[in-house]
């Protein structure tokens, strides 16, 4: 067996390799300035350990009957709950990092859903894969010039159809992407299509492709956006990379390069679901991006609550001095598409001027007419083999190519 001395150093080895990943997770969250000094004081407390272990009771408890299993048994209940502390606080802080606003996360799967529902999706999920033009599909939302309300660009929405269980919410199946690893095949094939789409289109608009946390710490990510690029013909310029507002908890260097290495090819980058309470003014002001998106929760109470108004009136006029565009998300009545008008914001997005819609849609309703009117909502009927589109009760019709 080890002797005392033995055991109360690996004691303290454990000890400072479990505090530094705990300091690590702890500073993932907090980004406090005070990392190194607790570094310091750990490595105090093991100081003061070792010189307490080996001058005052080493020498007495080693001539101990059973010393050794006592010490060992020291251990384990110092280590076990320690881990199972590590475990939850880590999984806390992948849900932070990960999640966008109203989604699940592993943190989630692990401590409330049904494993076996959960896994039965995932498989399902890497099924299909093997097939996605299949399986899944992309709609368009358009975006709007706020004063104009002409067409400016579209943003591609990921849509997974289910063979069995129809229609899942990416709300459900992005994370699990994630959680193993296919959310990169996936992005691709969704940068991909979306490109090819956009490629097609008889305007110039610009298309808006969501980038995943996961994504984004892929090296190989700059190279596949360049290649998509290629393939499909599509100006860089016309491509916005959308990320999450919660990536701004965990900027490091290389998701700094990351971005910028994609402003260099020409994309834009825009940061999603601006003001959902990861927000840091630090962060916006050095994040290389051209867009922000003010997140519907502040669009939503913007008629009736002075203060929504000012919050989204400070954030417009602090990204106009950075020199940001600002999309305002949500927008779904006259009364906030005005309001948000006044306060300078250039475009908006929301059901009032145009839900998520087909690929095969947008030509037939924007391709004459860039303008959408108000709740005039595109529906496509077939007539004799030629393919018209009603929009609205008003039954605005526009002509369309013959089908196919």
């Amino acid at each position: 067996m080890f002797d005392f001395f033995t055991l109360l150093v690996v004691i303290l080895l454990l000890m400072e390799a479990l505090g530094g990943v705990l300091l690590v997770g702890w500073w993932l969250q907090r980004r406090g300035d005070n990392s190194l000094g607790w570094w310091a004081l750990a490595h105090g407390v093991g100081v003061l350990m070792l010189w307490y272990g080996w001058y005052a009771v080493g020498s007495s408890m080693a001539r101990m009957r059973y010393a050794e299993f006592g010490l060992l048994g020291i251990l384990l209940l110092a280590v076990v709950p320690t881990f199972a502390y590590l475990l939850l606080r880590l999984t806390r802080a992948e849900a932070a990092v990960y999640q966008a606003p109203g989604q699940r996360t592993l943190f989630h799967y692990a401590v409330g859903a049904n494993p076996e529902q959960a896994d039965r999706l995932a498989h399902d999920l890497l099924v299909a894969l093997t097939d996605p033009d299949r399986h899944f599909s992309l709609q368009y939302q358009p975006i709007f010039d706020a004063e104009t309300r002409h067409v400016m660009g579209f943003e591609a929405l990921l849509r997974w159809h289910h063979p069995t269980r129809g229609n899942i919410p990416p709300d459900q199946f992005i994370p699990l992407a994630e959680a193993n690893g296919s959310i990169t095949s996936l992005g691709r094939w969704a940068l991909e299509t979306a490109c090819r789409t956009a490629q097609s289109w008889p305007h110039p608009w610009t298309i808006s492709v969501n980038l995943s946390p996961v994504q984004l710490q892929q090296y190989r990510l700059i190279r596949e956006v360049r290649e998509v690029l290629r393939a499909t013909g599509l100006a860089p310029e016309r491509l916005q990379m959308e990320i999450t507002e919660g990536l701004m908890v965990d900027i490091t260097n290389q998701t700094m390069n990351r971005l910028k290495a994609l402003r260099e090819l020409g994309v834009r980058v825009a940061i999603d679901d601006f003001g959902t309470g990861y927000s840091s003014l630090q962060y916006l002001e050095r994040l290389p991006c051209d867009t922000v998106k003010i997140d519907r929760t502040f669009v939503v109470a913007i008629e009736r609550d002075q203060a929504a108004r000012s919050i989204a009136g400070a954030v417009v006029n602090l990204c106009h001095e950075l020199g940001y565009n600002v999309v305002a998300e949500g927008v779904e009545t006259e009364g906030q598409l005005q309001i948000l008008a006044e306060l300078g914001c250039q475009q908006i997005q929301g059901w009032l001027l145009g839900k998520a819609m087909d690929a095969d849609a947008i030509v037939p309703v924007f391709g004459e007419n860039p303008l959408y009117e108000a709740g005039r909502e595109p529906k496509i009927v077939t007539n004799e083999g030629d393919t018209t589109v009603e929009v609205g009760a008003e039954g605005m019709h526009l002509p369309a190519p013959a089908v196919q």
